[in-house]
């Protein structure tokens, strides 16, 4: 490759890194303030467990997708490695981060069928 198309992918890599960590702590400080009013709902005696699979299906596709922004970001570092263990690096950081987020998508599909179930347990109670 050349010199100049390679540096702009490495530009692009670090652009891409960046908006995963964005996503990251921008869910993270969405979810503390949604979990410290959840639960001040909760210990005023609401009944707050769809709220709380919300809250939970929120996070969980939120963090999947910064993820996937890293693996991107890993793949296309991956094309620019100038050495086998710089390769084998990246390699386990995509393996670990498609593995995170292979069961955080399992936990995510549960909840996500949990917060079915219990929505139509309430419209059948109405």
């Amino acid at each position: 490759m050349s010199l100049p198309f390679s540096q702009a992918l490495e530009y692009l890599t670090i652009l891409i890194d960046f908006i995963g960590y964005i996503i990251l702590m921008v869910t993270a400080g969405k979810f503390v303030l949604q979990y410290v009013k959840f639960e001040l709902h909760r210990l005023s005696g609401l009944s707050c467990a769809l709220a709380y699979q919300n809250m939970r299906m929120e996070f969980l596709s939120q963090v999947i997708l910064a993820i996937d922004f890293m693996v991107i970001s890993d793949v296309i570092k991956s094309g620019l490695a100038k050495d086998l263990n710089t390769l084998i690096t990246l390699a386990v950081f995509v393996l670990i981060r498609s593995a995170l987020a292979f069961f955080l998508g399992l936990d995510l599909k549960q909840v996500q069928q949990e917060h079915i179930t219990k929505s139509e347990n309430l419209s059948s109670h109405n």
